[in-house]
């Protein structure tokens, strides 16, 4: 005679390798779903790292142009002092040569 008994547990063994099997697709299925995520964020991550480098170096441009523009500007100030100096020594010599021409 058969054990019934035999037949319920080797469907249970088979249910059990069933289950299983369907725990390791959905662990599978979340492993990669979080190797895509990963990647993703990878390539964001270095798309921003990059934008961050070309921000700094356009940072850095515009530091040194901003210090031509105050050397410029000194240099157009001196030029304005000067203009000025040679005004009031042309002034002066006029009035001296009007002094000498009066006397």
């Amino acid at each position: 005679m058969k054990n019934p008994k035999n037949g319920k547990e080797k469907k249970r063994i088979g249910y059990n390798y069933l289950g299983m099997a369907g725990i390791m697709v959905i662990a599978l299925v979340l492993l990669g779903s979080l190797m895509l995520q990963s990647k993703t964020l990878e390539r964001r991550r270095d798309y921003y790292d990059s934008k961050a480098t070309a921000l700094e170096k356009s940072i850095e441009s515009e530091k040194e142009r901003t210090k031509e523009i105050e050397a410029e500007k000194e240099h157009i100030r001196q030029i304005d002092v000067d203009t000025v100096l040679s005004m009031d020594q042309r002034i002066a010599l006029i009035q001296e040569c009007m002094r000498d021409h009066a006397a």
